[in-house]
């Protein structure tokens, strides 16, 4: 699960081999889902793309204005790690891993109530 601003998003997707680890852990089953506060459309035909190679997993991208706030990235894997960059207004960067179950905890309920509100939305205007 990632949840982050657009802009940092960005960053890390232009990072070498990025793409390129998505798609070993999609090849191996394995589930993404990325919540941003915006719907970038270079990420979107990344990510769509990605998916069209048919891989055992899939790539899930939604938008919630409820993260407009938040201008930190936070990758959480398999409940067991988290790690999460924080970008200030003068744009230093702070970088946090953790392996603590009370923080990982946190941080996948608050991706889980943001994912099921979009969820619901979409569901609410179908």
């Amino acid at each position: 699960m990632i949840i982050s601003s657009a802009r940092l998003l960005n960053l890390l997707i232009a990072t070498p081999d990025f793409l390129t680890h998505l798609s070993t852990i999609l090849k191996r089953g394995g589930k993404i889902k990325v919540l941003s506060n915006e719907l970038d459309t270079d990420i979107t035909n990344k990510f769509n793309f990605i998916n069209s190679l048919k891989l055992d997993g899939i790539i899930e991208y939604k938008c919630s204005n409820q993260i407009d706030r938040f201008n930190e990235l936070v990758v959480l894997c398999d409940s067991k790690s988290m790690i999460r960059l924080n970008l200030d207004i003068s744009s230093k960067q702070t970088v946090y891993f953790s392996s603590e179950q009370s923080a990982i905890a946190v941080q996948e309920i608050l991706f889980e109530k943001y994912w099921n509100e979009v969820k619901s939305l979409e569901i609410t205007n179908n």
